[in-house]
């Protein structure tokens, strides 16, 4: 990062200089060849792994439905 930002010109602003880091930021996970990973990027690396998701056989298919009361007094009596 450090000879990436000698390379470009000086910031004149904090927030030029926070576009230089973005754009460091962005190509370092999105666009860089990584030796570990084959030459692909990381993004590329993330994206081809599997996602954990939740188990459709195990998501409820029956719902309860409450009908709870609540007197003047803010008593809850729980149906």
């Amino acid at each position: 990062m450090k000879r990436l930002l000698a390379r470009q010109t000086r910031p004149v602003s904090i927030a030029h200089l926070q576009l230089q880091l973005d754009t460091f930021r962005d190509y370092y996970n999105q666009h860089r060849p990584h030796l570990a990973l084959g030459g692909s990027s990381p993004l590329a690396a993330f994206n081809a792994r599997l996602k954990a998701k939740p188990d459709p056989a195990q998501t409820p298919t029956n719902y309860r439905v409450r009908k709870d009361k609540v007197d003047r007094f803010g008593r809850v009596t729980l149906r």
